[in-house]
């Protein structure tokens, strides 16, 4: 698929590959762009075999402008026949009034190799389900949300083993700034880290202990509170920014890989979400 621009829409509307509306799948997903690691959440508004459109309307909490361009991950494993892909270019956009918001067409990109238990067929716009790892969605979602607390968890023990890294790479002329910084900017993070986590893993308690949680999905978890749990506290270019030096980088990143894990997780979350509501 070839996705041209707001100048081109009659190719668009005439392009050959059949799409797909998904109406069923009306709820909010997580991406981050590539570049930076910041994460948006967009609509998927319909499916062809190579691509998908979305939409970010300006009543979404966490949304974001894309650029042209721009690489996206999306978090969702995009399966056609053997292949599975999670990433794609913006090769479009255009505002749309009956959104409030914009569209993008994304072109799939970088073929991934990895297994996934849940994904959406690219051909059928379906999400299909492999259980050969598990009796059951109620034990998918037990196993993703612990994943989830872990994940938070491991990003809690990163943060403190770097604090005193930070300390000796900083370029603050004395211990006193250092100190404020620490104080004022580091510890905030570190504490909404570990709240969350703690948040994450008390929802994993009440997953493990009921026993046909999968139709309860929709009245016992709020995705948006989920959400908030989930993303980054750690915004790469304030620490960057904040510390005057580029040796945090690697280490910064390591933890984004982290994140990165956390959105494929949530996005999954979504997904059981909407197929509970189908139960």
């Amino acid at each position: 698929m070839n996705f041209k621009g707001d100048k081109k829409i009659n190719t668009i509307n005439q392009r050959k590959e059949t799409r797909r509306s998904i109406e069923s799948i009306i709820l909010p997903f997580l991406g981050t762009r590539e570049i930076d690691h910041e994460p948006f959440q967009f609509l998927i508004m319909d499916i062809s075999a190579t691509g998908i459109k979305i939409a970010i309307p300006q009543w979404l909490v966490g949304r974001d402008r894309l650029k042209n361009d721009d690489i996206i991950n999306l978090h969702i494993p995009f399966r056609l026949d053997e292949a599975t892909y999670n990433q794609g270019k913006v090769v479009w956009k255009r505002s749309d009034d009956t959104i409030s918001g914009e569209l993008y067409g994304i072109h799939m990109e970088n073929r991934v190799f990895f297994y996934d238990p849940i994904s959406i067929l690219l051909k059928t716009s379906e999400i299909d389900i492999d259980f050969q790892d598990f009796d059951s969605l109620e034990g998918l979602f037990i196993k993703i949300i612990k994943d989830m607390s872990l994940l938070k968890k491991g990003v809690f023990i990163y943060l403190n083993h770097l604090v005193p890294y930070f300390s000796r790479i900083s370029s603050y002329s004395n211990k006193e700034e250092y100190s404020a910084l620490k104080n004022i900017f580091l510890d905030d993070i570190i504490s909404k880290v570990k709240n969350n986590y703690e948040n994450l893993y008390s929802l994993y308690k009440k997953a493990k202990e009921k026993h046909s949680f999968i139709e309860e999905i929709p009245q016992n978890i709020d995705l948006e509170e989920l959400r908030e749990m989930v993303e980054s506290e750690i915004n790469i270019d304030i620490l960057k920014t904040a510390f005057e030096s580029d040796a945090v980088i690697p280490y910064l990143n390591a933890i984004k890989q982290l994140e990165k894990k956390q959105y494929d997780n949530y996005n999954t979350v979504v997904m059981l979400y909407i197929k509970a509501l189908k139960v």
